[in-house]
């Protein structure tokens, strides 16, 4: 599959097609497993095994992710906005200070995964896989968690307004401080869950 991939970039450059990301940034990165700060803007990695990459700082907006392997990557202050993450595994992943905005999180397996004052702003994580993960200041404004899997997360001081966590599960989750202002919470599992300190005006189903 990487052999394709590579060999399809080589034929585009040479006709001179233009792509968005840097081909020479997408092979080393197919290559070598790695490729910090790089632009790789719109580049298609559905499906690719990125187990322990370094994408640190890298340009993936609007890249297609779908369903790739990413566990353990690092994934630090990386520009994901409006990046197909559908079904990708995110296992351990590191995506402190990421930039998420309107990206299709749907199903991913974000378990155990840091995403520390990561921006999710109106992003789509339904039926996420968010077990034990850390989400300490991150903004989740306008965000879809419905379905999602948050037990035993952290979301100390998170801004969740107007977010949807509709059916989710939040046992033993880490709220406290959390801003939930107008948030859904319906048929949420909020068993052992702490709010302490949360601002929660307008918030239907929590507690």
């Amino acid at each position: 599959m990487k052999k394709f991939i590579i060999a399809v970039i080589l034929l585009f450059t040479l006709t001179g097609y233009a792509f968005a990301f840097s081909s020479a940034d997408l092979q080393q990165l197919l290559e070598t497993g790695s490729c910090p700060g790089c632009d790789l803007s719109e580049a298609d990695l559905s499906g690719q095994e990125l187990i322990d990459a370094d994408l640190s700082e890298a340009n993936l907006r609007k890249a297609d992710l779908q369903g790739a392997d990413l566990t353990r990557a690092n994934l630090t202050n990386a520009n994901l906005h409006d990046a197909n993450l559908q079904g990708a595994i995110l296992q351990h992943a590191t995506l402190a200070e990421v930039k998420a905005l309107y990206s299709n999180m749907v199903e991913a397996d974000l378990t155990g995964a840091m995403l520390r004052n990561a921006d999710l702003i109106e992003a789509d994580l339904t039926g996420a896989k968010m077990q034990f993960a850390t989400l300490n200041n991150a903004k989740l404004e306008f965000a879809i968690l419905n379905d999602a899997d948050l037990t035993g997360a952290t979301l100390v001081e998170a801004n969740l307004f107007q977010a949807f966590v509709q059916r989710a599960q939040l046992i033993y989750a880490d709220l406290s401080r959390a801003t939930l202002l107008f948030a859904k919470l319906d048929d949420a599992k909020i068993a052992s869950a702490t709010f302490k300190d949360a601002q929660m005006v307008g918030c239907s189903g929590c507690p």
